[in-house]
């Protein structure tokens, strides 16, 4: 999942559509929502009519995945990416953000089959924060930003958990120093995923 995250007005949208435009996206298939205020039934009619699924599976969940799943798979066989774009994605309701988070777990042997896209406003980090804390089992999340300044400080942004209140205690660094040798400046540096006692941090 990735997700673009700007003030209002700051150009999201545009950057999307340029994107949708550009040739690369010509080789991929993709499915954009701009009003996700939707229910979770509403979801389902929505993926079924996006990505092209049987009627049946507008008003079952569970034939809405199976299909999802076989048409993913088969797209992934011809060398076609699917992406599915969520615009004004900090409208979306936590429990239809826990569904979104699911479908990012359709994959095949080696890879994920579906890309995911959330855009929106800044509150969108901290209702991603809770869905991973609530949902995804772990005991904190936090996002911070990788400042472009001497000190190459992490500016931390969104947090939910039960220590999120530490975070701000700490003088954060992703530069090449003593001070920013901790997992989370190697992770930022190398663009790398790492797992340190059943916690990712990417």
């Amino acid at each position: 999942i990735a997700v673009l995250v700007g003030d209002a007005g700051t150009g999201k949208t545009t950057v999307v559509h340029a994107a949708l435009q550009s040739q690369r996206a010509q080789r991929s298939f993709t499915v954009y929502l701009n009003n996700p205020s939707l229910t979770r039934a509403e979801f389902v009619e929505f993926l079924a009519s996006g990505f092209g699924l049987s009627a049946e599976a507008a008003t079952s969940k569970t034939r809405c995945l199976a299909e999802l799943t076989d048409a993913l798979a088969a797209r992934h066989r011809s060398g076609m990416t699917t992406a599915l774009i969520i615009d004004e994605a900090h409208c979306v309701p936590d429990t239809l953000l826990e569904e979104i988070r699911l479908l990012a777990n359709i994959e095949s042997a080696t890879e994920k089959l579906l890309s995911i896209v959330l855009v929106g406003q800044p509150e969108l980090l901290g209702a991603v924060c809770r869905v991973v804390v609530e949902q995804g089992g772990y005991r904190m999340a936090w996002v911070g930003y990788a400042d472009d300044n001497l000190e190459r400080s992490i500016t931390p942004k969104a947090w939910a958990g039960v220590e999120d209140a530490t975070i701000f205690g700490l003088k954060l660094s992703w530069a090449d120093t003593e001070r920013g040798q901790a997992t989370m400046s190697r992770a930022i540096r190398s663009g790398d995923f790492y797992t340190v006692n059943g916690s990712k941090i990417f």
